[in-house]
């Protein structure tokens, strides 16, 4: 009994033969995590070298006096823009990184930036209405109101950076 003999192409030919494993070429120099970690170390210690000089310079320039009001405004800053932006530094990068058009992602960011740029508006506008309070309140000492006005602003300054960075963050669109 004889078997039929078919024409068979190069094509069947190549899905019917074994697979062929290749192993992937040796990598040469520094593991990419081990890479992202030195890289992360690296940029932590030089803000952290910055932050030394210029508050350095910052004393030797303005005096002792200046330099502990920028202290003091830049600590507030941090406490309180910690629960001010809170939402949108967690939420935006979210919902950004879960859309497939860059049409919505934009819609996120406009959203968020007004959302957070109102509510930071708002309590800068409540801050300035009340200085002699708040000063006392936030600094200890009533005749530190000329620093209600910084803080206010670069509340709002930080409010533009976290909308941003949230929105990059999701886009992971952070190049050096």
């Amino acid at each position: 009994c004889a078997l039929p003999i078919y024409p068979v192409s190069e094509r069947q030919i190549y899905f019917m033969a074994a697979p062929v494993v290749l192993t992937p070429p040796p990598v040469r120099g520094m593991h990419p995590f081990l890479k992202d970690v030195g890289q992360t170390a690296i940029s932590g210690v030089l803000v952290m070298a910055s932050n030394l000089l210029l508050v350095s310079l910052l004393g030797r320039i303005m005096g002792g006096g200046p330099l502990a009001e920028y202290l003091l405004v830049r600590r507030i800053v941090g406490w309180i823009q910690s629960s001010f932006i809170v939402c949108s530094s967690m939420a935006l990068p979210y919902y950004i990184s879960r859309e497939t058009s860059d049409r919505e992602g934009l819609e996120y960011f406009w959203a968020s930036l007004i959302t957070d740029g109102l509510f930071v508006s708002a309590l800068g506008i409540v801050l300035l209405s009340g200085k002699s309070f708040f000063s006392y309140w936030l600094f200890g000492d009533s005749h530190l109101k000329p620093l209600i006005l910084p803080l206010a602003v670069w509340s709002i300054g930080y409010v533009f950076h976290g909308v941003t960075f949230g929105y990059y963050r999701g886009r992971l669109a952070m190049n050096a």
